[in-house]
C-alpha cells in the first residue's frame, strides 16, 4: 500500500511538471516577442500601403500638370512680339526746358496682326552719375499687321535746364519696353538700352532722321 501511494504521488508530480511545460509553450503566440513582430510585420505592411498611395498620387499630379502646361502652350501658341528696327536720341525742347527724348522705329515681328491691339511703352532714362530715373510712357491702338511699323516718341516726364557746355549734361541710359494686351509684368518685353545723345532737335527733324535710317545701327542713307 505505501509503494501503491509513492508511486501515486510520483505519478502526479510529473503530471504538475508535464502541464507546466505545456502551457509556456502552448502559449507562445501571444509572449511579448511574438507580438512586437506581428506589429512589425502589420507596420511593413501599412508603410508599403501608404507608398503605393503616395505613389499613385504624384503620378495623378504630373498628369495634372501635363494637361495644365498644355492647354497654356496652345492658348499662347501666338506669340506676341516687337523688334525694334532703329531709334534716335536728343534732348527736346519745350516751355518747362530740356526733356530726354527717344522716338522708336517698331516692327510687328509676331506672327499675328496686332490692329486694334492695346500697346504700352515706357521707356526709362536713367542718370548714370546720380541715379535718378525720369520715364515716358505712352499707348497706342491702331492698325499693326504683322510685319508693319509704327512710330513711336517717348520724352521724360521731368525737364531739366541744360548749360552751353554738351559735356556737363548729364550721362543717361535709356531702356524701352513694351507690353502687348492686358498683359502682366512676365509679358514686359525689353526692346532696346542705349544712351542718350547730346544734342538738341525738334520732333520733326527725329522723324525726319529715323525715315532715312538703315537699321538700329542708326545708319542714315546717303
Amino acid at each position: 500500500m505505501a509503494n501503491y501511494r509513492k508511486l501515486i504521488t510520483i505519478f502526479a508530480t510529473a503530471c504538475v511538471m508535464f502541464c507546466a511545460w505545456l502551457v509556456p509553450n502552448s502559449s507562445y503566440a501571444a509572449t511579448p516577442a511574438n507580438t512586437s513582430k506581428t506589429t512589425s510585420k502589420k507596420r511593413l505592411t501599412s508603410k508599403k500601403t501608404s507608398t503605393k498611395s503616395q505613389t499613385a498620387k504624384s503620378q495623378a499630379k504630373a498628369h495634372a500638370d501635363k494637361v495644365i502646361a498644355s492647354e497654356h502652350s496652345d492658348k499662347h501658341e501666338i506669340v506676341k512680339d516687337l523688334d525694334a528696327l532703329g531709334y534716335i536720341t536728343w534732348w527736346s525742347h519745350d516751355s518747362n526746358g530740356y526733356r530726354p527724348t527717344i522716338l522708336v522705329k517698331v516692327q510687328n515681328t509676331s506672327n499675328e496682326d496686332l490692329t486694334g491691339e492695346l500697346i504700352q511703352f515706357q521707356a526709362r532714362f536713367l542718370d548714370l552719375r546720380y541715379g535718378s530715373v525720369t520715364v515716358g510712357r505712352t499707348e497706342v491702338r491702331q492698325d499693326f499687321e504683322k510685319q508693319k511699323v509704327l512710330y513711336v516718341l517717348l520724352k521724360g516726364r521731368d525737364a531739366t535746364e541744360l548749360s552751353g557746355d554738351a559735356n556737363e549734361w548729364p550721362r543717361l541710359e535709356c531702356k524701352v519696353m513694351c507690353r502687348v494686351g492686358e498683359v502682366e509684368d512676365e509679358g514686359t518685353q525689353t526692346l532696346l538700352i542705349t544712351k542718350v545723345d547730346a544734342i538738341t532737335m525738334t520732333d520733326d527733324d527725329a522723324f525726319y532722321k529715323i525715315n532715312r535710317m538703315n537699321d538700329a545701327r542708326r545708319t542714315p542713307n546717303k
